[in-house]
């Protein structure tokens, strides 16, 4: 199970890799210009992530820190990754909770941003090398649509997320160049 949380990681990496890619010919002005004015910008809809997988990976410590009460990841949490692979999967806008909204974004250049998501992961990574295998065979992280996932699920979470809003940042500079 630890090495598949590893692979899902590495995959989930390379499709941030990608994001930077993608970004690259846009100014930060650009990068910056909301479409609309109840839309996001790129850095926004960036931001967003970033906070949603800081606060996921900060849940899962405070969740950790007395594991025995947690469930173990069975057929229900491999459910719940499906329903959340069809809900990226839809072409209807699911509200992002309050607490992942970007109102509350600094003012960071997009390479400090990249820094910044760089490190988390960095860190996340380095946290998940510490956990027991038996952490692996859990329900860890509680998805606020879907619910409990074990840690193969959060990172496909991070990873389908990150892809969706991939097609919004697109839709975004297409729109504001």
């Amino acid at each position: 199970m630890r090495d598949k949380v590893f692979n899902k990681l590495d995959s989930a990496d390379r499709e941030l890799n990608q994001l930077w890619e993608l970004l690259l010919p846009y100014s930060e002005q650009q990068l910056s210009a909301r479409p609309s004015a109840n839309a996001w910008s790129a850095k926004e809809t960036i931001y967003h992530l970033i906070k949603a997988e800081n606060l996921a990976h900060r849940y899962l410590e405070k969740k950790l820190s007395s594991p025995s009460n947690i469930e173990k990841a069975g057929w229900k949490s491999r459910w719940r990754s499906f329903k959340l692979q069809l809900v990226f999967g839809s072409p209807f806008k699911v509200p992002a909770p309050s607490i992942v909204s970007p109102v509350d974004m600094p003012e960071l250049s997009t390479k400090a941003m990249k820094a910044q998501w760089r490190k988390q992961r960095d860190e996340l990574r380095s946290y998940l090398e510490t956990l027991s295998d038996e952490v692996y065979g859990k329900a860890v992280f509680n998805h606020p649509v879907v619910g409990r996932l074990s840690l193969p699920g959060m990172v496909d979470f991070f990873r389908q997320h990150l892809i969706r809003h991939q097609g919004q940042i697109r839709r975004t500079l297409k729109q504001v160049s």
